[in-house]
């Protein structure tokens, strides 16, 4: 039951805008999922890697999985490891080429004030369901805003490849899909403005988009946001 309890202290860690320790915590569960110690290289998550072939990856500057991931040479790199067998190679291979390649890219808006609401009418519903989302003007890079205005941040968020249905955990007991967890925080003074976790199909392409609202600060030298 160790899961759901340190679910629940991300969540009371984020209630109290502790962005350390929420990270810290989600990287507590990621490694239970693994069986992976935090201080270990990523790279230890994959099968038939020794010590001596981690030590040859981190010689030519592979120093953890994502890196592994977006290397373009992965296969030319995996034959310098003297792989138990041919097989091994090929499993190794195919299991670094299905994992997800994530692809993000952020579009910031200063939102529109809000139209005075007239109490004395009620207001329509709408007919999808769906809250209809506010006008703003989009910011271009480096994204510098006005102080003390309503902001959107958007994260879009896609695969660049089609990934394989389920997360490689071979250790943990059940199969276990792709979440992401999108954080908005001030690292300077070590404050979690917003979280929100994705859930994505895995499919190329296919965008998922996680928005967080939040005001900027009314002096004119304002905060960084990461």
């Amino acid at each position: 039951r160790s899961i759901p309890l340190i679910m629940a202290m991300v969540d009371i860690a984020a209630e109290e805008a502790q962005l350390r320790s929420t990270l810290n915590l989600i990287l507590l569960l990621q490694c239970l999922h693994q069986a992976h110690q935090p201080w270990r290289s990523s790279l230890a998550t994959l099968p038939h890697l020794s010590d001596k072939a981690l030590r040859i990856l981190r010689d030519m500057g592979v120093d953890s999985l994502p890196e592994l991931i977006e290397r373009r040479d992965a296969s030319k790199i995996l034959t310098k490891l003297s792989l138990p067998s041919a097989d091994a190679h090929k499993e190794l291979l195919q299991i670094v080429q299905d994992m997800p390649r994530l692809r993000m890219r952020v579009e910031l808006r200063i939102l529109d004030p809000e139209e005075p609401k007239d109490e004395t009418q009620a207001q329509p519903e709408p007919e999808d369901g769906k809250v209809k989302r506010r006008k703003g003007k989009l910011v271009p890079s480096p994204y510098k805003v006005p102080p003390d205005r309503e902001l959107e941040l958007t994260v879009v968020l896609c695969y660049d490849n089609e990934p394989m249905k389920f997360v490689h955990a071979p250790r943990f007991p059940k199969k276990k899909t792709y979440s992401w967890w999108c954080i908005l925080g001030d690292t300077e003074v070590d404050e979690l403005v917003s979280i929100k976790k994705a859930l994505m199909p895995t499919r190329q392409r296919f965008e998922k988009r996680i928005s967080f609202q939040f005001c900027s600060p009314a002096d004119e030298v304002g905060e960084t946001f990461t």
